[in-house]
């Protein structure tokens, strides 16, 4: 055959060719599959998804109705799964010319397993897990005419890389990591996603994090943060959580755990293990747990050493001191192993108390103990005679000597205001110190190389006592000029202080306009109206028993006692529009303005359980602005316009003051009644102090804090007896719980009575939900618990329900007591789910309120009866009629 004949040939082969692959359908069809691509055919197929659109367009324009129905394979990981060809769905109607839009709701009955053939893969198997294997997948889609069910349109392909993406991925902690604990705490928690360089990402992902404390004994993280034991759980879309002071308290030494979950937010199954990631446990930080060898020993009358044994994590000592009877303790933060407490009484009983510090954080009380100061002997004092020699320790001080330390030289107490290290062991700086017998008064002293014990004694070298003209301890110091004297650690020193030089009535002019009057860090100074300190005022305090009067040059006058504390002074231009100079800032007195300096809470306790005792408040108005008006008010913080209490008094101007309730005035403090007599409800309250200017308090200053009130304690076990387990009647804990209610003389009420109320209860995704009655429920329980009555409640402890009323309640329980403890109130119950009386009757049978107020307990935990209950609804008790 010549080259012409088959040039000729191979063009007709391949026009035939070309013909057939352009073969022209009556019907046009187009798929498209839009991420992220999905394991489970039901979710094509939802309302409102739209990850699977067809678009089916009839080409013969003059054809004003055609009856179709599709053909789809889904080809991918060595299966196939087709519609099958005796399926006849309901018929689709497409018209000439006009495109129609299918949905993958529009394609339900097509997604059916039923409705198809499966290969590589069995029809029961899939239906099992109703999902596709992972891999990488073709979905073809053909239009069939539906009478002649025939193909008449082209097959329009889409491809889907169907995975699940990764959870994600524990960066910070680390798992099995010690955190350093912090005051106030501050902890990184972070992640790393790992499904966004996936084809199959999420794009609207969140993330909860769960953190739960492990319990000694629980060595299985993962069962631990399945647990009801949540200390905190929260989402958010951010891959980091800063664990601040406004979470949840930890506590130093405990373990936790802690995981992260990824989940899509419209609800699709797109991750692995459900979106969890590992769980990973931490400690945080080591126990500040209490000193050992605690110790007490005294110096002279006026100082004692307090010793004690130091652990490494230890880092510092809170010293709490104070005499015995007396409310308000004296604090001294040291290091080391011991701290010397000075400026104390002669034959005196001093209670103290020792708060170890690790890093910041402080760590549990020790029980308060006490020492007793020796007598001061005051008869063998004779001006000019040698100090006695006392019994010194000859071990330096081996920590550093710094301002505000109190030393001690023969006799006399001296307060460190400026210190120097000289480089060899010895100190300079200057003070004042305290002379003896004569009321203890202050006279600044200077030295320039001291040796300091152990017990802060000086062993060697001089203090020398300085006078000032302007000092009012010096009458007339023109008249008798003398060399400064000398007061030895351990030798001969010859005070020559005579009662001529102490003022029994101090006055002290200021030629200035004086705007404030400050005794702090053991100095009194004095200010000008613009808050500059007036130089060369060269002021001390006046001995015990007196007061220095400080008159400036218009005539105001403030007064200071042997405390320091500051009293007096007067505002002037007393309008509503005058301002006032403090250390905080100017404040403008058309309003109320917290100014500690004229209004002062000096205590009040942070929490107190009703009928335990009393609310005690103790404050103080100073006299800065002469205010002539002061009230105090008690706030519930989420009712700010009720006033429980108020008192309206004129208050003794600069004393400290313990609030009287002016409804129940035979008592200090407040029984936490409001006006009615009742009691007021558990929660948060703010207590108000106001003082103004004016009776109307628009021009004025206070200051508020918060406390929170408990529920008294309360018990009717006296009341009740225990009726345990029956192999008679081995599922008849409710009949059981309502015997016990019966030997009190009660029974419940029944199941669809109106006063049950439903506190918790499982959803249609069986996750037990908070209702939002559950405060009314706490409330009844109270109410009865108020009035000596024990009160029958159901509790949830497994999935699924034995047939009750509300589909959730497992179990019943006999609630017969309440108490508070570190600020969480419990329930204590009953449970006939045994026959040991010693078990059902257990005082850790605590139902504990959460933060979301659902009361649950851990039942026997660590045996095998272990269950977590969790209350579902309470229900009323009614006294049985004879």
């Amino acid at each position: 055959m010549d080259r012409l004949n088959k040039s000729l040939i191979a063009c007709i082969l391949f026009l035939c060719s070309y013909n057939g692959f352009t073969q022209q359908y009556p019907v046009q069809v187009t798929t498209t599959l839009v991420p992220p691509y999905l394991l489970y055919l039901s979710d094509y197929t939802a309302i409102g998804s739209n990850n699977l659109q067809v678009l089916v367009n009839l080409l013969e324009l003059d054809r004003p109705n055609l009856q179709i129905k599709f053909r789809i394979t889904i080809e991918g990981a060595g299966i196939t799964l087709r519609t099958s060809p005796t399926f006849m769905p309901r018929p689709l109607n497409i018209q000439g010319g006009v495109p129609e839009l299918f949905t993958g709701a529009d394609l339900t009955s097509y997604f059916n397993p039923d409705h198809m053939d499966f290969s590589g893969i069995t029809r029961a198997t899939f239906k099992r897990s109703g999902q596709l294997p992972e891999g990488f997948y073709t979905f073809t889609l053909e239009v069939l005419e539906y009478n002649r069910n025939v193909r008449i349109s082209n097959q329009s392909v889409s491809y889907a890389w169907i995975v699940l993406n990764d959870p994600p991925l524990l960066n910070t902690p680390f798992n099995g990591d010690k955190v350093i604990a912090k005051d106030p705490q501050n902890i990184m928690f972070s992640w790393t996603p790992r499904h966004t360089a996936s084809p199959n990402a999420a794009f609207s992902t969140e993330y909860e994090f769960r953190l739960v404390e492990l319990y000694p004994g629980q060595t299985n993280p993962d069962i631990a943060i399945r647990s009801s034991n949540s200390i905190y759980t929260t989402t958010t879309n951010l891959t980091s959580l800063n664990y601040g002071i406004i979470e949840p308290t930890l506590i130093p030494g405990k373990k936790y755990a802690f995981r992260v979950r990824a989940y899509d937010t419209s609800g699709r199954d797109l991750f692995k293990n459900d979106g969890y990631s590992e769980t990973y446990v931490f400690q945080y930080g080591d126990a500040c747990g209490t000193f050992e060898g605690i110790a007490a020993k005294t110096l002279d009358p006026q100082r004692a050493r307090i010793s004690w044994e130091p652990e490494q994590h230890h880092t510092g000592c809170v010293i709490n001191y104070r005499k015995n009877g007396k409310e308000d303790w004296f604090t001294q933060e040291v290091n080391g192993s011991y701290g010397i407490v000075a400026q104390l009484a002669g034959r005196t009983t001093y209670e103290y108390q020792l708060i170890p510090r690790c890093g910041t954080i402080l760590g549990e009380k020790s029980p308060v103990l006490t020492f007793t100061t020796p007598e001061v002997d005051e008869s063998g004092f004779v001006c000019g005679a040698p100090i006695p020699e006392f019994d010194a320790s000859d071990v330096p001080l081996m920590k550093p000597l710094l301002p505000l330390d109190v030393i001690q030289v023969g006799d006399w107490t001296v307060n460190l205001l400026n210190v120097t290290a000289n480089g060899d062991g010895t100190y300079g700086g200057a003070g004042y110190a305290a002379v003896p017998n004569f009321n203890l008064a202050n006279v600044r002293v200077v030295f320039d190389r001291i040796l300091v014990n152990e017990d802060y004694q000086v062993v060697a070298g001089d203090i020398k006592t300085v006078y000032s003209e302007d000092s009012r301890f010096v009458l007339d110091i023109k008249k008798k000029e003398e060399e400064p004297e000398v007061v030895e650690g351990t030798e001969e020193a010859t005070p020559e202080l005579t009662e001529d030089l102490v003022a029994d009535v101090l006055v002290v002019e200021i030629p200035a306009d004086i705007g404030e009057v400050v005794f702090s860090g053991g100095l009194l100074e004095v200010y000008d109206e613009s808050g500059n300190l007036i130089e060369d005022t060269d002021l001390d305090l006046p001995p015990e028993g007196e007061e220095l009067t400080i008159t400036d040059s218009n005539g105001d006058t403030w007064g200071v006692d042997g405390e320091g504390v500051v009293s007096g002074g007067t505002f002037k231009g007393q309008t509503t529009d005058a301002n006032i100079k403090n250390d905080t800032d100017e404040i403008v007195l058309n309003g109320l303005s917290s100014d500690l300096d004229i209004v002062a809470i000096n205590r009040i306790p942070t929490s107190f359980k009703l009928k335990d005792g009393r609310l005690n408040i103790n404050y103080t108005i100073k006299d800065t602005l002469n205010l002539a008006f002061s009230k105090l008010e008690f706030f519930k913080l989420e009712e700010e316009d009720t006033i429980l209490t108020a008192s309206y008094t004129d208050i003794p101007i600069g004393e400290n003051v313990d609030f009287v309730d002016s409804q129940d005035n035979d008592s200090i403090g407040w029984s936490g009644k409001e006006s009615n007599g009742d009691y007021v409800d558990r929660g948060e309250y703010l207590v108000a102090i106001t003082a103004a200017i004016e009776e109307d308090f628009e021009a004025g200053f206070e200051d508020y804090q918060e406390t929170e009130i408990y529920p008294f304690d309360v018990s009717v076990t006296d009341e009740i007896d225990f009726v345990g387990y029956s192999s008679a009647d081995p599922s008849g804990c409710f009949r059981r719980a309502a015997d016990m209610l019966e030997t009190a003389g009660y029974e419940t009420v029944e199941p669809n009575h109106a006063d049950v109320i439903q506190m918790t209860q499982v959803n249609s995704e069986n996750v037990l939900e908070v209702q939002d009655n559950i405060s009314d429920g706490i409330n009844l329980i109270n109410e009865h618990l108020d009035e000596g009555i024990p009160i029958m409640v159901g509790a949830d402890y497994h999935d699924g329900h034995p047939g009750n009323v509300d589909e959730t309640t497992d179990h019943w329980l006999v609630i017969v007591g309440r108490n508070t403890e570190n600020g969480e109130t419990c329930f204590r119950y009953y449970d006939a789910q045994t026959g040991h009386e010693s078990i059902g009757t257990n005082e850790e049978n605590l139902l504990c309120e959460e933060e979301d107020r659902r009361l649950t307990d851990i039942y026997r935990e660590g045996s095998p009866y272990e269950r977590t209950y969790t209350i579902t609804m309470v229900r009323p008790s009614t006294e049985i009629q004879e």
